[in-house]
C-alpha cells in the first residue's frame, strides 16, 4: 500500500453530490477521530485511472486538511464504456514506475 495526495486524488473523485448521502456526517466524525483506515481504492490500464473506492473519503479528508490517504492501486483492462476515466497524475505515475521497477527488479532469472 502506498500514499497519494488528496489534491491528486480530488482529480479521480465522483461528480456525485456525496455531502447528500446519509452516512456522510458519521463517516467525517470517524475519519477526524480515528483518520482513514481504509485505502482508497484506484484501478489504472496504465494510462487512465478511475476510483472504484473511496469518493466520500477524499472528499473528507481534503475538508479536513489531511495532505495524503493511503491507496491500493490495481492494474486491468478497462472497457470502452467506463465513464469515470481520467488520466494519471504525476504521483499515480511515480507509483507505477517504481511498482514495475520493483516487480523487474525482483526478477531473479529462474523463470528463463
Amino acid at each position: 500500500m502506498a500514499e497519494i495526495s488528496t489534491k491528486e486524488l480530488y482529480r479521480y473523485r465522483s461528480h456525485r453530490t456525496l455531502q447528500e448521502l446519509h452516512d456522510y456526517k458519521k463517516l467525517r466524525v470517524r475519519i477526524r477521530t480515528e483518520g482513514v483506515r481504509t485505502p482508497v481504492e484506484l484501478h489504472t490500464d496504465g494510462r487512465f485511472v478511475f476510483m472504484a473506492e473511496g469518493h466520500k473519503r477524499v472528499m473528507i479528508a481534503i475538508e479536513l486538511g489531511i495532505k495524503t490517504l493511503p491507496v491500493t492501486v490495481t492494474e486491468r483492462e478497462f472497457s470502452r464504456s467506463r465513464r469515470m476515466k481520467y488520466r494519471i497524475g504525476p504521483e499515480l505515475a511515480e507509483l507505477l514506475k517504481e511498482k514495475t521497477a520493483a516487480t523487474v527488479g525482483s526478477d531473479d532469472g529462474d523463470n528463463l
